[in-house]
């Protein structure tokens, strides 16, 4: 039988395990997101780096 008190435990649970994900899933996402950053950083610098030499190349 359901009672009153089982069910806002479950409620109370519920609710604390969602939050904990949603923490979970925002923290992986900036970790991603800061990754993605410095690879972009990196491809950008080689990039610069690639035109840099082809110019001192061509001089």
């Amino acid at each position: 039988m359901i009672t009153y008190e089982s069910m806002k435990m479950f409620l109370v649970t519920f609710a604390f395990e969602s939050l904990v994900i949603l923490i979970a899933v925002a923290f992986i996402y900036n970790i991603y997101s800061a990754v993605r950053g410095i690879v972009r950083m990196v491809k950008r610098h080689r990039d610069k780096q690639k035109a840099l030499d082809k110019i001192i190349e061509q001089a």
